[in-house]
């Protein structure tokens, strides 16, 4: 795949099916923007998976988390919040958590894609997601700014990764998948 075909995934809201080996360090900037005093997310995410991952995309319908039930919200700091942010925080938990991992940073979720090839990962992808184009109301946070927020430790093997690393609660529709590369 040519260096140009590979940039379209920035910039075409279709699907991949190439198999590239890397990928050009081009990315612009997803920064943060500051409104009225609050930092904002960037609204253009990317979410690494591939055949193990916990959170699946499903055909026409979207991303979901391994765990769609337990009602759980971000604003108020219960146990089972606590409890949730730790396990996923934890890359050795096998228990199911309502959380799906995202990057705001492209250049992160390339590094992260290849690793895992690296590592004999099969069915490795790269979804762009889009939260402007979501039809249907998401929660996300930004995972470092929300472990600060209620006091979680955030484990060496996941610190680098968690300064562009976002969760959504339970979904993604599939409204908010502009596309996906396969590594």
């Amino acid at each position: 795949m040519s260096d140009s075909a590979r940039e379209t995934l920035g910039k075409l809201p279709v699907q991949y099916s190439a198999a590239p080996t890397s990928r050009p360090r081009t990315s612009q900037p997803n920064a943060k923007s500051v409104v009225n005093g609050a930092i904002t997310a960037p609204h253009i995410l990317y979410r690494v998976e591939d055949e193990s991952s916990r959170a699946r995309y499903i055909d026409d319908t979207g991303i979901f988390a391994e765990d769609t039930d337990t009602d759980v919200n971000f604003t108020a700091k219960t146990n089972t919040l606590l409890h949730l942010i730790a396990q996923h925080l934890d890359w050795r938990n096998r228990e199911a958590t309502p959380f799906i991992s995202m990057y705001s940073d492209e250049d992160v979720a390339w590094r992260e894609a290849e690793r895992r090839v690296r590592t004999g990962k099969q069915d490795v992808r790269i979804y762009k997601i889009d939260t402007y184009a979501c039809e249907e109301r998401t929660e996300y946070r930004n995972i470092r700014l929300l472990a600060k927020k209620l006091g979680l430790y955030i484990h060496e093997e996941a610190w680098n990764n968690s300064m562009h690393e976002y969760i959504f609660l339970h979904f993604v529709p599939e409204s908010a998948i502009e596309g996906w590369e396969e590594l």
